[in-house]
C-alpha cells in the first residue's frame, strides 16, 4: 500500500470514528430534550378512538367527523401501537428519534455519494445537522416532523441528485410517505418534480413519469378518502391554522428573522444558500433552493408558535450540505476548526445562550397571545410543562365527568387523550369546524396558528357541561384556585355556570380539580356559587360574595383574561 493510500485510509477511519462519536453524543443530547407536545396528543386521541372501534374521529359519535390532524400515517401508526398494547407517547418519539439519527447520517452519505464532498465534508454536513437545535428538540416532540424531513431529503436525493435507475422509485417511496405524513407533503412533491422538469438534477423529467404517477395515485387516494369520510377537500386542522394576508406574511417574516436571531448559524447558512441559488446551476442550485423553501413556506403560513423553529427543520439538511460544500473546498486545517465552531455556536441556544441580545429577540417575538417574551428554551419548557399539566387535567376530568359531557377549552390534545369519552369544543378550531370556518383575527393580537381563536362563550348555544378546568397538584396550587375562579367568572356566564372543587387522584397522589359546571337555571347557579364560597372560605382572598353582577362587568367583558396571578400559575390556553 502506497503512502498516499495509507493516508487516505487513515482519514476515512478518522472520519468514521468522529462520526460514530458524534452520533452517540447527538442521541444523548436529543434524548435529554425528550418531550411530547400537546398537538401530538390530538393525533394520539384520533388513534385511540380508531383503535377502540369508534372510527377516525376526535369526539365520540361526531357526525360528520372532523379531520383535526395533519399526519394521517402518524395517526395510523399510533393506532397500530395501541392495538399492540404500546402507548403512542412511548414508541412514536422513539421512531422519530430514529428518523433524526437517519437524517444526520443520510445528510453525510448524500454529501459524499451525490455531491462529492469528500469524507471531511460529509462529516461537516452531518455535524451541522446534529448540532441544529431544531433537529435536536424535534427529534422527539411526538410529531412527524423528523420523519417528514427525512422523507423530503430522500425525495430530493432520488429525483434530483441520483443518476441511479432505481432512484426514481426510491424517491417515489419517499414522496408517498411525505404525502401520508403531512398535509402539505404533496406541495413539496410538486416542487421537487418541477425542479427535475427544469433540469436541476441528474434525472431527465420523462424518467420520473411512472414514479410521479405513483405518488399522485397515493395523494388521490388520500384526497378521495378525505372527501368521502370527512366531507371536506381540506383538512380542518390546516384550515384552522392557515390564514393568508399581508399581516400574516409580515408575521411570517418576523418569525424567520426571529429564528435567525435565535440560531445565527442556520441564518448564515441560509445566506450562503441564497448566494448559491443565484450563482450556481444544476444540483447545487436545487439544493440551495430546497434549503430556502421551508423559509418561504413559513412566511406564507404566517410562522409557528412552537419552540426552536419547527417549520425550518426540513431545511436543515440542505443548509448543512450548502455549508459543508463550502467547508470541503478549504484545507483541512481551516475546514475542521470552521466546522467545529459552527457546531459549538449552533448548540448555544439549547443552553439558552445567545449571540443576539434578549431585547432584540423579544422585539421579534410573534407569540402575541403571551403577556411576556420567552426564549426558545423557555418556550420549550413552557410547552413541556403545559402538556404534562393538561394530561393531568384530562385524567382529573375523566374522574369527575360522565360519557357525553362537553368541555370547552383551547388545549384539546393531552386533555382529550386522557379523557376519551369527553366531548371537547375547541376554541382554536382544530377539531371544531365552526371555528375553523370563521374569519381570521388580526395577527398582531394572536399567536401563529391561533388566528381564529374564539372566547369560551362562543359555544354557549351548545350548552356545554363544563367551561374551563384547572388542577391543583398540591396545597400551594390549591390556594390559587379561588383567584382562578374569580378570573374565570369574567370569561364564562356566571348566571349559568358555577365553580366546583373535586378531589381526584393523579399519579397515585391526592389532587384537586376546579371546574365550572353548567347549572339548571339562575337560581341553581346562585346556590352553587354560595356553596362554593362556603366550601373554600380560607382560600378566598376577596370578601365573600365578590362575584360580579352578571349584568355588569361579566356581561361587558366576557372575553377578558383571568387575573394576573391566575395567569402566572395557569397559562392554560398556551
Amino acid at each position: 500500500m502506497s503512502q498516499a493510500d495509507e493516508g487516505s485510509r487513515r482519514r476515512r477511519i478518522a472520519v468514521w470514528i468522529a462520526g460514530g462519536v458524534a452520533a452517540v453524543a447527538w442521541l444523548a443530547l436529543a434524548a435529554s430534550w425528550w418531550f411530547v407536545c400537546d398537538d401530538a396528543w390530538i393525533s394520539f386521541r384520533y388513534a385511540w378512538q380508531l383503535a377502540h372501534g369508534r372510527g377516525l374521529v376526535f369526539n365520540p359519535g361526531a357526525t360528520p367527523p372532523v379531520e383535526g390532524y395533519s399526519n394521517l400515517l402518524w395517526v395510523l401508526l399510533a393506532a397500530g401501537g395501541l392495538v399492540a398494547g404500546v402507548a403512542p407517547d412511548r414508541w412514536l418519539p422513539v421512531l422519530s428519534l430514529a428518523c433524526g439519527l437517519a437524517l444526520v447520517v443520510s445528510t453525510g452519505w448524500i454529501g459524499v455519494r451525490r455531491l462529492g464532498l469528500g469524507p471531511w465534508g460529509a462529516w461537516a454536513a452531518s455535524a451541522l445537522v446534529a448540532s441544529a437545535p431544531s433537529v435536536v428538540v424535534w427529534s422527539t416532540g411526538g410529531l412527524a416532523t423528523l420523519p417528514a424531513a427525512l422523507a423530503l431529503l430522500w425525495l430530493v436525493e432520488g429525483w434530483l441528485l441520483s443518476d441511479d435507475p432505481r432512484g426514481a422509485w426510491r424517491g417515489a417511496l419517499a414522496g408517498a410517505l411525505l404525502v401520508l405524513l403531512r398535509v402539505e407533503g404533496v406541495g413539496w412533491v410538486i416542487v421537487v418534480a418541477a425542479m427535475a422538469w427544469l433540469g436541476w438534477g441528474h434525472r431527465r423529467p420523462r424518467d420520473l413519469g411512472g414514479a410521479l404517477a405513483a405518488v399522485g395515485a397515493v395523494f388521490a387516494a388520500v384526497a378521495a378518502f378525505r372527501g368521502w369520510y370527512f366531507g371536506a377537500w381540506m383538512a380542518n386542522a390546516a384550515q384552522a391554522k392557515l390564514s393568508a394576508g399581508p399581516g400574516q406574511w409580515w408575521r411570517g417574516v418576523a418569525y424567520i428573522v426571529g429564528f435567525v436571531a435565535a440560531d445565527p448559524v442556520r441564518g448564515l447558512l441560509a445566506v450562503a444558500a441564497g448566494i448559491h441559488a443565484v450563482r450556481r446551476s444544476g444540483t447545487a442550485r436545487a439544493v440551495a433552493l430546497m434549503a430556502l423553501g421551508p423559509f418561504a413556506y413559513a412566511v406564507v403560513v404566517g410562522g409557528d408558535f412552537m419552540a426552536f423553529g419547527r417549520l425550518i427543520v426540513p431545511a436543515v439538511p440542505f443548509l448543512a450540505l450548502v455549508g459543508a460544500a463550502g467547508i470541503a473546498t478549504r484545507p483541512v486545517r481551516i475546514a475542521l476548526p470552521a466546522a467545529a465552531l459552527g457546531v459549538v455556536l449552533g448548540l448555544m441556544p439549547l443552553g439558552d445562550a445567545h449571540l443576539v441580545p434578549r431585547r432584540v429577540r423579544a422585539a421579534l417575538d410573534v407569540r402575541h397571545n403571551s403577556p411576556r417574551y420567552r426564549s426558545e428554551a423557555e418556550q420549550w419548557a413552557f410547552m413541556a410543562d403545559n402538556a404534562d399539566r393538561w394530561a393531568d387535567t384530562g385524567r382529573a376530568l375523566a374522574q369527575v365527568t360522565a360519557p357525553g359531557d362537553t368541555y370547552v377549552t383551547g388545549a384539546v390534545g393531552a386533555v382529550g387523550y386522557h379523557a376519551p369519552d369527553l366531548v371537547l369544543l375547541d376554541r382554536f378550531g382544530l377539531v371544531s369546524r365552526e371555528v375553523a370556518e370563521r374569519p381570521a383575527r388580526r395577527p398582531g393580537h394572536t399567536s401563529p396558528g391561533h388566528d381564529r381563536v374564539v372566547a369560551l362563550t362562543f359555544f354557549l348555544d351548545r350548552e356545554p357541561t363544563l367551561m374551563g378546568a384547572e388542577i391543583a397538584r398540591d396545597r400551594s396550587e390549591l390556594r390559587l384556585l379561588p383567584a382562578v375562579a374569580r378570573g374565570r367568572m369574567r370569561t364564562v356566564a356566571p348566571d349559568q355556570y358555577a365553580p366546583e372543587l373535586h378531589p381526584v387522584r393523579l399519579r397515585g397522589k391526592r389532587a384537586w380539580v376546579l371546574v365550572h359546571r353548567r347549572q339548571g337555571d339562575r337560581a341553581a347557579a346562585d346556590a352553587a356559587w354560595t356553596a362554593w364560597e362556603r366550601r373554600v372560605p380560607k382560600l378566598l382572598r376577596g370578601r365573600p360574595g365578590s362575584r360580579p353582577d352578571p349584568g355588569g362587568d361579566a356581561a361587558a367583558d366576557r372575553s377578558a383574561p383571568p387575573s394576573d396571578e391566575a395567569d402566572a400559575a395557569f397559562d392554560s390556553d398556551g
